[in-house]
């Protein structure tokens, strides 16, 4: 089972990286947003690339000692999986965006 799923893990790093040669860029820095710890970021951390965890969906809803009614309750003291860590954790995707615009110098 690990195999395979770094199998697929594998061919997304492929297939980006034939995409970037194909327009002629290269590909410095792999970024994963992502809100489920165990599939998400352990996928990302993997294969080395940044991983963003967002305090949205899967992290916040199983990670809060009271499950709140929408994803807006989620409290703000969720720092990361101690399981799977993230490099980075977020708000939401906007803020994962807006990390990763910094961090590249583009924002």
């Amino acid at each position: 089972m690990v195999s395979h799923i770094f199998q697929r893990w594998s061919i997304a790093n492929k297939v980006c990286d034939e995409r970037a040669a194909k327009e002629g860029v290269s590909i410095s820095q792999y970024y994963m947003i992502g809100d489920n710890p165990s599939c998400d970021i352990k996928g990302g951390n993997n294969m080395g690339w940044t991983t963003i965890l967002v305090r949205t969906g899967n992290f916040g809803i199983e990670s809060a000692t009271e499950q709140p009614k929408t994803i807006d309750k989620i409290p703000k003291t969720l720092k990361n999986d101690p399981e799977n860590p993230a490099d980075y954790v977020v708000d939401d995707f906007k803020a994962a965006i807006e990390l990763i615009l910094k961090k590249e110098s583009i924002l």
